[in-house]
């Protein structure tokens, strides 16, 4: 049986799934859409088996490797 545990986003997770449906808002016009995007991360994070900590959220347009060089920041090096 799988085993559910708690999913913990840490306050840069949160903040990046906030940009991301910011930025799908703005682009399609549709709160429904973006909300329906990030509700499924969500719901994929929270179906995962072992114990999570997202610390980041990253997509596309973000340089992931200089954020996590620097610990995980969100401002410029």
């Amino acid at each position: 049986m799988i085993r559910r545990l708690t999913v913990v986003l840490s306050e840069n997770a949160i903040s990046d799934l906030d940009a991301i449906g910011t930025y799908i808002l703005e682009n399609s016009g549709s709160e429904n859409i973006a909300n329906g995007f990030v509700d499924r991360i969500k719901e994929r994070c929270q179906s995962e088996s072992d114990v999570i900590c997202i610390v980041n959220v990253f997509y596309g347009g973000r340089d992931y490797e200089a954020l996590m060089r620097d610990g995980g920041s969100s401002e410029p090096s």
